[in-house]
């Protein structure tokens, strides 16, 4: 059987690399160190406000107030345990405790999310809804709008995703 004359050349029908390299977790950028940090420190300037005062029922107050921010420096760190990994055309979002990876022949349809930093969008399959965490993720949204057109071009993007995607390209923020 004889070679090919340039074994080098790309085959048309391949697929494009993945936008954030194989394999590629995407860092999340959720501060929650500085968070707890603030937090840890309210409470012991607190805690020593009450007890140098002599407050009745101190004890009780620095409880609560050790629950309260033990409370939220947890929250914080939940926070920011969100991934995403790029495999290919399976697109992994893990958060603590759960994993679920999603084809990108499944996606069916991008919903916007707006929360307070910047929008998150939800991925809609037959299975279920999976929110992708994109604000929190360095360069998670030109990352997911790469894997989208890649690997799931037949989801219907909404309004807002449309205008996001759109943002992405005139920026040339999505890999080629």
């Amino acid at each position: 059987m004889a070679e090919p004359d340039n074994p080098e050349t790309p085959d048309e029908a391949s697929p494009r690399p993945d936008p954030a390299g194989s394999d590629a977790v995407l860092t999340n950028l959720f501060d929650w160190q500085k968070r707890a940090i603030i937090a840890g420190v309210a409470v012991v300037v607190l805690a020593a406000a009450l007890v140098f005062q002599n407050t009745p029922g101190a004890w009780q107050v620095i409880g609560v107030l050790l629950l309260i921010g033990s409370g939220y420096s947890l929250w914080s760190w939940f926070k920011a345990q969100h991934t995403v990994q790029v495999r290919g055309d399976v697109l992994r979002i893990g958060r603590p405790g759960k994993v679920v990876e999603v084809a990108g022949r499944d996606v069916t349809a991008v919903k916007y999310v707006m929360n307070r930093e910047s929008p998150d969008f939800t991925l809609v399959t037959e299975r279920g809804r999976y929110t992708v965490h994109t604000s929190r993720l360095e360069k998670g949204h030109s990352t997911l709008f790469t894997w989208l057109r890649d690997h799931a071009p037949q989801a219907v993007l909404d309004k807002r995703s449309v205008r996001i995607r759109e943002m992405l390209e005139i920026r040339g923020l999505m890999s080629e």
